[in-house]
């Protein structure tokens, strides 16, 4: 017999939302906002980049205070029995790390934070449902490594396992497959797949319709922090509104700044490569973090690298950056000069730049876009230098450029993941680098802000006198300005 419940539905609740408002900055989200999930429901929030996915997310997840409405969990007021998996919550643990980092150990070696063991643990007693989890996501052998060691891909199954190991009843997955390969992507597919069975209910944030997991049997549909549908799957997928929402725009004309004659202390004797490796390698506390590699770029390549989760392609470009120390004992040559030899990390900065998931995760300050872009010049995370006027034409050519000039006066911890993203190419871009290494560039994007940073890039490398390297695990976010590919392994 079914059974009724007393507010007439036939599963008990597991959290309601009731006109409930939020505020992030000074902006006010999520408008009265009514949303109820059910025991036994597999929802999925869905909208494009700045639709305020995120946000409600958090709010489920009792991590953003609610100033307006009322928040209701079964458990009580407080959010007992919900996890939540997402960059941000991997970015707090990482933070949290640095904050006692010493940059050293006692012995003289780098801080990698804590162990993957007591990541996971978070003060809870190991037992056989910790074995299980470590075990589901092969994780066993990672577990004596530090956190700062990790590759993108093994933070993501080891943040999934810490929240399972409290045996949650609803667990929210804000982008589950972000930087994730497409072994590992089939693989939690398959780990999410028998999760729901076993009766926990999901909660998975996502930018389209091909993202869903197969379970997901209601969708919540989101624009500009306005929830404009909550139903069942086919309901919202079949919806005008969705239809709106998910329609892709053209592909955008750009004409790009050119370099200025500032940029002429930047270049080096284009007889030697820009970068030439000879069988590097990177080993962090016995585990060996790249395999020997050899790379050589020249003038006029652009280079994709590929490989599965844990290959080695961050290190292979921290290698690059000159941000690895290990680069010192490695056989290391940019732009024609031996690493180690008496050139700055400064030096190699001028010719280099850097735009990742990961930098943006790092780059959390509150200060205005125009001050993000400029900051370019530095080499910094924020602005603490006098700039020049010249310096601000600049970036306000690469504002207008990419047509974000709307955003040189916001706040960078305001915006869209999308708009933080195209700020960062601005920065990077500013000093006219020799060199761009684009790490995951699409990663946490929709479709058309995807199918926009793809172009840009493309842009860049037939506009400007800067080559490219590009990693990427998605075989459909083509550049079309690749020359060479390397693959590890």
């Amino acid at each position: 017999m079914t059974q009724i419940y007393a507010d007439g539905f036939m599963n008990p609740w597991l959290i309601r939302l009731q006109n409930a408002q939020v505020r992030l900055g000074s902006e006010i989200l999520l408008k009265n906002t009514s949303l109820r999930i059910d025991a036994g429901q597999h929802w999925a929030i869905l909208g494009n980049n700045g639709s305020g996915k995120s946000s409600l997310a958090r709010l489920l997840a009792g991590e953003l205070p609610v100033c307006g409405g009322t928040v209701d969990y079964q458990s009580g007021k407080r959010p007992d029995g919900v996890a939540i998996v997402s960059l941000e919550s991997q970015k707090a643990l990482i933070d949290h790390d640095r904050r006692f980092d010493s940059s050293e150990d006692g012995e003289g070696k780098p801080d990698t934070g804590r162990s993957v063991r007591t990541a996971i643990l978070d003060d809870w007693v190991e037992s056989s449902v910790f074995r299980h989890w470590v075990e589901v996501f092969a994780l066993q052998e990672l577990l004596e490594q530090g956190i700062g060691t990790l590759s993108t891909g093994e933070g993501r199954k080891m943040m999934l396992c810490r929240a399972l190991v409290k045996s949650p009843k609803l667990l929210i997955l804000d982008e589950p497959y972000a930087g994730l390969d497409q072994v590992s992507r089939v693989e939690l597919i398959e780990i999410l797949a028998d999760i729901a069975a076993k009766g926990i209910s999901l909660v998975q944030v996502a930018c389209a319709e091909d993202e869903l997991l197969p379970c997901i049997s209601h969708v919540a549909l989101l624009e500009n922090s306005h929830l404009l549908q909550s139903d069942e799957r086919s309901e919202v997928l079949e919806s005008k509104e969705y239809a709106a929402i998910s329609q892709i725009d053209v592909e955008e004309k750009w004409q790009l700044p050119k370099a200025g004659d500032e940029n002429k202390s930047l270049q080096w004797d284009q007889q030697y490569p820009l970068i030439e490796l000879k069988n590097v390698s990177v080993i962090y506390e016995g585990k060996v973090a790249l395999t020997p590699t050899s790379l050589t770029i020249r003038p006029q390549e652009h280079w994709q690298i590929e490989g599965p989760n844990g290959a080695g392609k961050t290190t292979l470009l921290s290698m690059i950056s000159g941000d690895n120390p290990q680069s010192y004992a490695n056989d290391v040559k940019l732009f024609g000069r031996q690493r180690g030899s008496g050139e700055s990390l400064w030096d190699i900065r001028q010719r280099i730049a850097v735009v990742s998931a990961a930098f943006q995760m790092d780059y959390r300050l509150p200060v205005r876009g125009r001050d993000v872009v400029i900051s370019g010049f530095f080499d910094s995370i924020g602005l603490y230098q006098n700039y020049s006027g010249q310096q601000m034409a600049i970036a306000d050519e690469w504002l207008a450029a990419l047509k974000i000039e709307d955003l040189a006066e916001s706040r960078f911890t305001e915006l869209s993941y999308a708009q933080q993203r195209l700020l960062l190419l601005a920065r990077a871009m500013v000093k006219h680098p020799t060199l761009l290494l684009i790490d995951e560039p699409c990663l946490g994007l929709d479709v058309p802000n995807t199918r926009r940073i793809l172009n840009l890039l493309d842009t860049i490398a037939k506009q400007t006198h800067t080559q490219l390297i590009y990693v990427c695990h998605d075989p459909e976010q083509k550049l079309d300005c690749i020359t060479h590919r390397l693959v590890l392994s």
